[in-house]
């Protein structure tokens, strides 16, 4: 029905004993992958050419993913996350607060007015080993006048950005600052109290940096050609993440694990 969208994939308060692997959504007319709530484990997933966000979460989703690469049409698509907690009542736990390594988020280009992240209704979350390409707007995050939001999760040490690589995000190249790349929406009648030093200082605290990945657009290579400026990954301290010595979805000194099974790279 109207404004009753269908995502590529929807996972419903879905739990971890449930593997989800090797799966491609691409050119669906909503969200590509929307968790509500659950704690699934999910592992090389390609999301490509959706109409909407490519990935979404809401209701407390606590998951674990690791090696994603999301690609937006630069004709389509809106954020490339879209992460939010409850909304009824807001102040509702369990808060959201999943894992991200090495995802590769590709957006539509550097002049839209798409967000690469935005998180509010109180939603955490943590991204590491990961990079963010050719997107308008960069990381945003919701402050309310009271109670909980998603500011609050940052404060609590519950929605980190750390170890990535951000290149064509906001301004062309390796220009853009932590003032471009991370800011905080405020609800109406609020003002700012340092929330947003606060956070884009989180910018190099958490050895965030802006350099170029070596990922060619056209045609599509998301395999990293500048080894050294996506060689600062950290080490998961979960076992079911893999380890790796980089940022993003792609070894530099591997192959593209999507060919030859996506429609993508057909």
């Amino acid at each position: 029905g109207a404004g009753n969208e269908i995502n590529g994939l929807t996972l419903g308060g879905v739990g971890s004993g449930t593997t989800i692997e090797h799966i491609e959504i691409i050119s669906n007319a909503d969200d590509g992958i929307e968790c509500f709530g659950g704690t699934p484990q999910i592992k090389n997933i390609v999301i490509s050419y959706c109409a909407d966000d490519c990935f979404d979460y809401d209701e407390g989703f606590r998951g674990k993913v690791q090696f994603v690469l999301a690609y937006q049409d630069v004709n389509a698509g809106d954020r490339m996350g879209e992460h939010d907690g409850g909304t009824t009542p807001e102040d509702g736990a369990p808060y959201a607060h999943p894992f991200f390594y090495n995802a590769t988020y590709i957006g539509g280009s550097v002049t839209n007015a798409k967000r690469m992240l935005t998180f509010r209704d109180n939603a955490g979350g943590e991204y590491f080993n990961s990079i963010f390409l050719n997107q308008g707007k960069g990381i945003d995050v919701e402050k309310l006048g009271s109670g909980q939001d998603a500011y609050a999760r940052f404060v609590a040490g519950e929605l980190k950005i750390a170890n990535n690589v951000f290149f064509d995000v906001v301004t062309t190249g390796a220009t853009a600052t932590a003032a471009d790349l991370f800011t905080i929406s405020f609800a109406t009648g609020v003002t700012d109290a340092g929330e947003t030093a606060n956070f884009q200082a989180s910018f190099a605290t958490n050895n965030n940096a802006v350099a170029d990945p070596g990922i060619v657009l056209s045609p599509l290579n998301p395999v990293p050609s500048n080894a050294g400026n996506v060689s600062g990954a950290s080490t998961p301290t979960d076992s079911w993440f893999t380890t790796t010595t980089y940022q993003g979805a792609f070894d530099p000194a591997g192959s593209n694990w999507a060919a030859g099974w996506t429609l993508l790279f057909q």
